[in-house]
């Protein structure tokens, strides 16, 4: 279990990083919900990557699934 955890965490924040709107909805739609709340490099979310890469379709499909818990994440350097 935990290593598919660390593949669908990777997956999920590599998604988020590239845009892969696709790939993002059907990780959340399989029930990954709780891997929106772990971090990457810098303890960046893939909520915040993907904002920092622009990818606006990512970032409202991240935001309504995570909600108002994903906007409290802050990186390592206090940014939100």
């Amino acid at each position: 279990m935990r290593r598919r955890r660390i593949d669908s965490k990777r997956c999920l924040w590599t998604s988020a990083l590239g845009g892969h709107l696709d790939v993002v909805k059907a990780l959340l739609e399989a029930g990954e919900r709780e891997l929106l709340m772990l971090t990457g490099v810098n303890e960046a979310s893939c909520l915040i990557i993907s904002a920092l890469r622009g990818h606006l379709e990512v970032v409202k499909a991240l935001l309504e699934a995570g909600g108002r818990e994903l906007l409290m994440l802050t990186m390592h350097n206090g940014a939100t």
